[in-house]
């Protein structure tokens, strides 16, 4: 037995390993969104810099709040006010926001939704190396 080439293909006909997108289950976005609104429940600006199509931001569109999305891939977030088709690494960089909660930067967030890469050893876009 050898290690054979694996494909996993999304509904767009796109190696999901190949660009990195996984897709959170919606309970899993729920509980996180629930648990972050517990703890700040006047916020109302929403930042998630991985957007994809949305699957975290769902729960904080139905709660009224206001989402900026970025993403390198334009999947037509269904939960989204703000979409930037760019990388936040590279947007963060060139506005000098060295401190995302400073009050002169052109986003301040309530809530960040870190959803980290969990495959980030099968895409060549996290090798920090090169």
């Amino acid at each position: 037995m050898g290690r054979h080439a694996k494909l996993v293909m999304d509904d767009f006909g796109k190696d999901r390993r190949e660009e990195g997108y996984y897709s959170t289950p919606g309970y899993i976005a729920d509980f996180l969104a629930e648990r972050l609104i517990s703890i700040k429940p006047d916020g109302n600006i929403v930042l998630d810099p991985c957007i994809g199509r949305g699957e975290m931001t769902d729960i904080w569109k139905r709660r009224g709040k206001f989402v900026i999305g970025f993403d390198l891939i334009n999947r037509n977030p269904t939960a989204c006010d703000d979409f930037r088709e760019e990388d936040f690494l590279e947007y963060h960089i060139r506005s000098n926001a060295h401190d995302l909660f400073k009050t002169n930067n052109t986003i301040v967030p309530d809530y960040i939704i870190a959803n980290p890469p969990y495959n980030c050893h099968e895409v060549d876009y996290m090798n920090l190396s090169h």
